[in-house]
């Protein structure tokens, strides 16, 4: 799962756009569209808007954006409320600016109900934060480029719950995977799968050792059953490929 926040912004373009019936300027990273008018409440100094105010982008009688906040040198600087509406929703954002770029802590409140509590730079989520999915689902953890990277706890609506590394916003390194079932996969992960050394607790109490590829369990493995006594056994491709027990479960249970 990534953090929803959109993909990170690339500002190489500075547009002064102009605000109605003042003759000032506000920047931005793109042109204004048409029919669309901006609206400002506060002053100007040098042509730009300066100071504390409320800024509106209004076409046809809708406000597409609300701003209020403070401006230097038309940019906005500080502690800030940011709403926005486009044909997803709208989206909130409480919190820092730098340079009309959120940056420091902020809330943002997504289109789609979920919501991001943490540090943002340069107009992305970038350090620790908490994400909480408008299924229900939650991370925890370290965050970049509006993914999580680093380490991090992260629960599904369905319950599975994963704490360990991420690279990109998948699985990678070190990890421990809970089942909703009760089930536990602790070891290496790769590109968002098992993948290396690991263990696997089976619900009965069965205790799996071995390697797996890609998610599936493959090779020679130690199992530990809830009484002390142990067996090997030989996985190919998550199938058991020796006297396999009718009905007995995958050793990868799933860690995928």
């Amino acid at each position: 799962m990534v953090l929803t926040l959109g993909a990170c912004a690339t500002y190489g373009q500075d547009h002064w756009l102009p605000v109605e019936g003042s003759g000032c300027t506000v920047w931005a990273d793109e042109p204004l569209k048409a029919g669309r008018v901006i609206h400002w409440t506060g002053e100007c100094e040098d042509g730009k808007l300066s100071g504390n105010g409320v800024l509106d982008v209004v076409a046809e009688g809708q406000v597409l954006l609300h701003f209020e906040g403070t401006f230097v040198a038309g940019k906005a600087e500080g502690e800030g409320e940011l709403e926005r509406l486009d044909e997803k929703g709208a989206t909130r954002y409480q919190g820092g600016f730098v340079a009309s770029l959120k940056e420091g802590e902020g809330l943002y409140e997504l289109a789609d109900g979920g919501r991001y509590w943490g540090s943002f730079k340069a107009d992305a989520a970038e350090g620790a934060g908490v994400y909480q999915g408008a299924d229900g689902s939650l991370y925890l953890g370290e965050v970049q480029a509006n993914q999580p990277n680093g380490e991090g706890l992260m629960v599904t609506a369905d319950g599975e719950s994963y704490q360990g590394g991420y690279v990109d916003g998948e699985r990678q390194g070190q990890g421990v995977l809970m089942f909703p079932n009760g089930s536990v996969f602790r070891g290496d992960f790769q590109a968002g799968k098992a993948n290396g050394q690991g263990v696997f607790l089976a619900v009965d109490g069965s205790v799996y050792q071995g390697v797996w590829r890609q998610g599936k369990a493959d090779g020679v493995f130690r199992v530990t059953r809830p009484n002390g006594d142990q067996e090997q056994q030989t996985w190919t491709d998550d199938v058991r490929v020796d006297n396999q027990q009718s009905g007995e479960q995958a050793a990868s249970g799933g860690a995928q």
